[in-house]
């Protein structure tokens, strides 16, 4: 449960406004086929979709609020999404993958364009 603290109150630094949004995209879970993978500057995370998620999937950008809800929960939207409280994807971190951040745009976003 630590872990899951940590990140959303440390890693993302969002603990203190909850309707704070990063930008992230998904990726394919090398390990297993039900989860996807949450790249963010903050590194590499293991996601599984619990509801409201089918329009999401690998090179994916995402908007994500991880302190909507409490860890290990995340709301999850399409980039441009503004409310958490409505966002249509609910999902579960499952872990940490790997340390390495996001690929950046120029505007300093995590691009998935920018990983390929």
């Amino acid at each position: 449960m630590i872990p899951f603290l940590v990140l959303a109150a440390v890693l993302f630094g969002q603990a203190l406004d909850p309707n704070a949004a990063e930008q992230a995209y998904l990726t394919a879970d090398p390990i297993d086929p039900g989860r996807v993978g949450l790249a963010t500057p903050a590194g590499r995370y293991a996601l599984r979709f619990i509801q409201g998620c089918d329009e999401f999937g690998p090179g994916q950008n995402v908007r994500i609020w991880p302190g909507h809800d409490l860890p290990p929960w995340l709301r999850v939207g399409p980039v441009g999404w503004a409310d958490p409280a409505t966002a249509p994807c609910l999902a579960q971190l499952k872990g940490r993958m790997d340390t390495t951040p996001c690929f950046q745009n120029d505007a300093g976003d995590c691009d998935v364009a920018e990983e390929q």
